[in-house]
Formats: structure tokens, C-alpha cells, sequence
């Protein structure tokens, strides 16, 4: 009698492993499920009261089979993250307290005063359409006019008097750059 409710309790334990829609896939076919077997526990109840047994075997040799994919997994990733620790531990204790040379120091202050300095942060206006591009905007580029494509895009039919027109197109002055080759702009 002892064993009847230690295999019960077992199969018990399998079963409520398993998920709503793995319990409908083998039981669906054989009963229906009342409104009352709201609880996970009740259900498991009444599926092992009146399923037939080789059903009941089969759901409970399904809910081993996802237990044992979960101890798996448990131990799978317990070793990695000992693997994981014991590479942390080898890799630190070659570089701690371990100074930076003069030429890395160097290095890095350079880096620094470059990233932090007025160029870095000097923002730019895009002769097109007037746009301001931060420093960050690796879009905008600078391009002689007659490079430029769909100057016709730029040039207006009737040209309002308070339009300041640079070689007859409608460009923003500040986006503009007067070099000895020629005008350029800056296009985002």
C-alpha cells in the first residue's frame, strides 16, 4: 500500500511539471475539462482518478523527461559559471597592481584632452538644410558645390528678395566654406 502512494505522489510531482498546453495535448483526445478543475492541483487530481493508465504513464514519462532537461541545464550552467570564475581569477592576477608605463599614461591623457576639448564639442551646420549636427553625427561631410547632386533641387523658380542665394542656389551661409579651390559645403 505504501508503494501505491509513493508512485502516486511521484507521478503527482511529474505531472504538475508539466504546462496547460502539454496536459491538453494528451488529454484533450480521451475528456473533457470541467470549469470546477481550476487548480493545477485538482486537475492532476481528477487525470489520475479517470485517465486511463497508459495515458497517465505517458504524461508522467513527459514530465520526467522536462525534469531531467532541468537538472541539465542546472548543471550545465553551475559548470560553466565555475569555468567562468576560475578564467576571471587567472586572467586578474597577472594584471593587478600592475602600473601603466609612461607612454600608455600619455596615451590616455591625449585621449582625454582630444574627446573633451572645443573641436571635439564644436557642432557643425549643414548648408542644405540649415540642420545643426553635433559632434557626434559622423554624417555630415564637407563636398565642393560642383560635386554636389540635384543642384536644381536648390535653385528657386522665383527668388524671394530676402533669400540670400550663394552661386544662384538657396544654401545656409554658415554650412559655407570659401577655400582657394573653390566653395564648399557641408552636407549632413
Amino acid at each position: 500500500m505504501e508503494t501505491t502512494t509513493s508512485s502516486t505522489v511521484d507521478i503527482f510531482e511529474k505531472l504538475s511539471l508539466l504546462t496547460m498546453k502539454e496536459w491538453m495535448q494528451f488529454v484533450r483526445p480521451v475528456f473533457r475539462f470541467v470549469n470546477e478543475w481550476q487548480t493545477k492541483e485538482k486537475m492532476i487530481r481528477q487525470i489520475l482518478m479517470y485517465a486511463p493508465s497508459d495515458l497517465v504513464w505517458q504524461m508522467s514519462l513527459a514530465g520526467e523527461s522536462k525534469a531531467r532537461a532541468k537538472r541539465l541545464q542546472g548543471r550545465k550552467r553551475k559548470r560553466k559559471q565555475t569555468c567562468n570564475l576560475e578564467q576571471d581569477l587567472d586572467s586578474s592576477e597577472d594584471d593587478f597592481m600592475e602600473l601603466p608605463s609612461a607612454e600608455e599614461k600619455k596615451c590616455c591623457y591625449t585621449n582625454f584632452f582630444n574627446a573633451t576639448s572645443d573641436n571635439a564639442l564644436q557642432s557643425q551646420i549643414c548648408s542644405v538644410c540649415a540642420q545643426e549636427c553635433g559632434p557626434m553625427d559622423e554624417q555630415i561631410e564637407t563636398v565642393h558645390l560642383a560635386d554636389l547632386p540635384n543642384k536644381s533641387c536648390l535653385s528657386p523658380r522665383y527668388p524671394h528678395p530676402v533669400q540670400k542665394l550663394i552661386d544662384g542656389l538657396l544654401l545656409e551661409p554658415n554650412g559655407c566654406l570659401a577655400t582657394a579651390s573653390g566653395l564648399q559645403i557641408r552636407v549632413c
